[in-house]
C-alpha cells in the first residue's frame, strides 16, 4: 500500500537494494513501485520471494525487512526472509494475537522493532523529506474526491482500485 511505497522510497534513498512485495491484486502498487525506482516488485502469489532474496543476498537473507501489511502471512514471511541477526520493523498494524515462528528469535538471533508514527516530530520529518524530493507522495495518490462524494471515495478505497484515496474539503 501507500505506506509500503513510502518506506521503500526511504530505504532506496539510503542506498538499499529494495524488494517490495504484494499480492496479485496489488498489480497497480507493484507497477508504481517500479516507476518509483524500486529494484524489485514481487507478486508473492506468482513468484518465489525467498528465492529472489536468496539470489539478491548471495544466500544470506535480508538485512532488514519493513513489514507494512500487518497480515499474519506477511509477518511470518518477513521473519523467514531475514538473515541471521537481521532486523524487522513492524509498521503495519496486526491483530492483537499473532502466531509467528517464535524459534527464529533464537535460531536466527533476529530483532523485531515496532513503530507507530503519530508524533508531531514524525510529521515534520515527513514534510522535510517531501520538500527535499526524497519522497514522491504524488505517485501514491491515485484518486481525489470532494467531500460530498465521500461514499464513492470509500468504495474506491475498499475495492483496492487505488493506492491512496484523498477526500478534499469543499471549497
Amino acid at each position: 500500500g501507500a505506506i509500503g511505497l513510502l518506506v521503500a522510497q526511504l530505504a532506496k534513498n539510503f542506498g538499499c537494494t529494495v524488494i517490495i512485495t504484494g499480492l496479485t491484486n496489488d498489480a497497480l502498487r507493484l507497477k508504481t513501485a517500479l516507476q518509483l525506482g524500486i529494484d524489485y516488485a514481487v507478486d508473492t502469489q506468482a513468484q518465489d520471494i525467498a528465492a529472489l532474496v536468496d539470489k539478491v543476498s548471495g544466500g544470506m537473507g535480508a538485512d532488514a525487512v519493513f513489514e507494512c501489511s500487518g497480515s499474519a502471512a506477511g509477518v511470518r514471511t518477513a521473519m523467514n526472509l531475514l538473515k541471521k541477526m537481521g532486523s524487522m520493523v513492524q509498521i503495519g498494524l496486526t491483530k492483537p494475537d499473532l502466531e509467528v515462528p517464535y524459534s527464529a528469535f533464537t535460531s536466527k538471533q533476529i530483532r523485531i522493532f515496532g513503530t507507530f508514527g503519530h508524533r508531531w516530530q514524525n510529521w515534520e520529518t515527513a514534510i522535510k523529506l517531501m520538500s527535499q524530493g526524497k519522497l514522491n507522495t504524488s505517485a501514491v495518490i491515485t484518486h481525489k474526491f470532494p467531500i460530498d462524494r465521500w461514499e464513492e471515495a470509500f468504495a474506491v478505497a475498499e475495492s483496492g482500485q487505488g493506492i491512496k484515496v484523498i477526500i478534499l474539503p469543499n471549497e
